[in-house]
């Protein structure tokens, strides 16, 4: 569960840092399909860095290196609480039952919403007449086709609701229809359909649910959306229309039943920024100073690649002594010399499993010394022991223990292990040296 909590707060961080770069660098941007981009670009960012790892040198490769191929995975013991005694608070759980009630009751929000347009959608009547001819004549002028792959249908109500488009449908109640408007919403309408920006605020949507606690990812999905309404009130402006009988129609309708959430809606968005951008040229500029994107998500991998390597430095620093037992050989164990769990060309094999099947049995045979159990003694005990080239278990050695009561438990079981498969190096059979974390934790 650690990687989760792990994952989410990186994927957050990255979301606030992208959120603050584009609003100082990007919001003012006239260069509206180049945002659009960028707003969707910074929540894959978001998603995809957190996973990203890059090589941070000696102590990045060869620290992780050390602890994949020499600390093997931990055997852990737990033992029954004793009575009068508290447990630890299971913080990692409530972190993931919070985390997915809230991620839950995100997506129920915007289930309900959808159900409410599609409950508007069906109450609808398709147009006819002269409203589906022009509508089929502004198709035509934009390159689309009534029907076509994106859909693109008028649809008019007689309820009181703001023009608004959701994947290919455009929905108006009858009087904007009939009024001198009619040309102007179904072009804004259209803008969004030919873009796809149904589909932008879905993946917003989704984005949202995933981070539902940030701030900042609704705010980006609202600045997505802001860009939508530019790029649409351009392309009004663009066939023609009067820049300042198109900012007093906005006006008109800047009230009324909105659907911010999961439809693209005439009145959406804040009106004084709209007409503000209406009246800006794009300038390439733009494209330029969004490059600095580039360095700003190096940094956040270099920092979250250096950020799991202290992570595996401290577990080195606690294992350090393991480390410096290892036997090492760089002649890949020659005759009469042991060589290192890693170094085995044929690693040895336990009842026909690998060292993973070896710690199952360790747990099945374990018992937590009790007088340890009741004086909370716990914590890890290292030992080291080699598989002979006979399949023996030998030189027992407890290189690290928190008490001496749970080295001798480690001790007694490993006397009881049944015979392995011995390890090989270039075909013959080997003595291996390994190292076994063993962990001793008090359960709820």
């Amino acid at each position: 569960m650690e990687w989760l909590m792990a994952y989410i707060l990186k994927s957050a961080t990255v979301t606030v840092v992208l959120y603050v770069f584009m609003k100082m660098l990007m919001e003012g941007e006239s260069l509206h399909g180049y945002v659009r981009f960028m707003w969707l670009a910074s929540m894959i960012l978001s998603l995809v860095l957190p996973l990203a790892v890059i090589d941070v040198g000696e102590t990045g490769r060869g620290i992780a290196e050390q602890v994949r191929t020499l600390v093997l995975p931990d055997v852990t013991v737990t033992g029954e609480k004793p009575e009068g005694q508290g447990g630890a608070i299971p913080y990692a759980m409530i972190f993931a039952a919070v985390y997915i009630a809230g991620a839950a009751a995100t997506a129920a929000m915007y289930v309900w919403g959808h159900l409410k347009i599609r409950k508007i959608i069906r109450r609808c009547t398709p147009a006819e007449g002269r409203y589906a001819d022009e509508f089929r004549t502004l198709c035509g002028r934009i390159g689309m086709r009534p029907g076509s792959v994106q859909r693109a249908r008028l649809l008019l109500t007689e309820e009181d609701v703001s023009p608004f488009s959701i994947f290919g449908y455009v929905v108006m109640n009858r009087k904007d229809a009939e009024s001198a408007a009619f040309r102007d919403i179904v072009l804004h309408e259209l803008a969004h359909i030919s873009r796809g920006h149904s589909y932008d605020l879905a993946a917003a949507e989704v984005f949202t649910v995933l981070q539902w606690f940030n701030p900042c990812a609704w705010l980006t999905k609202s600045s997505l959306a802001q860009v939508h309404e530019y790029i649409a009130d351009r392309h009004v402006l663009e066939c023609g229309t009067n820049i300042y009988e198109y900012q007093l129609l906005l006006i008109k309708k800047a009230v009324g039943q909105r659907f911010h959430s999961v439809a693209n809606s005439l009145n959406h968005s804040n009106l004084k920024k709209r007409i503000t951008m209406m009246e800006k040229n794009p300038k390439p500029g733009a494209v330029i100073k969004s490059l600095l994107a580039l360095p700003v998500s190096a940094m956040l991998i270099v920092s979250f690649s250096a950020m799991n390597s202290s992570a595996a430095d401290k577990v080195t620093q606690t294992s350090s002594t393991i480390q410096t037992a290892v036997p090492a050989s760089s002649d890949n164990a020659p005759d009469g010399k042991t060589c290192s769990y890693a170094e085995a060309d044929v690693k040895p094999r336990f009842q026909g499993g690998d060292m993973s099947s070896f710690t199952v049995w360790m747990m099945n045979q374990m018992k937590y010394p009790e007088k340890a159990r009741n004086e909370k003694i716990g914590g890890r005990v290292v030992v080291k022991f080699t598989i002979t080239s006979e399949g023996k278990l030998a030189d027992t050695e407890i290189v690290k223990s928190p008490d001496e009561m749970l080295s001798e438990e480690v001790r007694r079981i490993l006397a009881l292990s049944p015979d392995w498969t011995p390890g090989k190096v270039d075909g013959r059979n080997v003595d291996v040296s390994v190292m076994l974390p063993v962990v001793f934790a008090i359960s709820e």
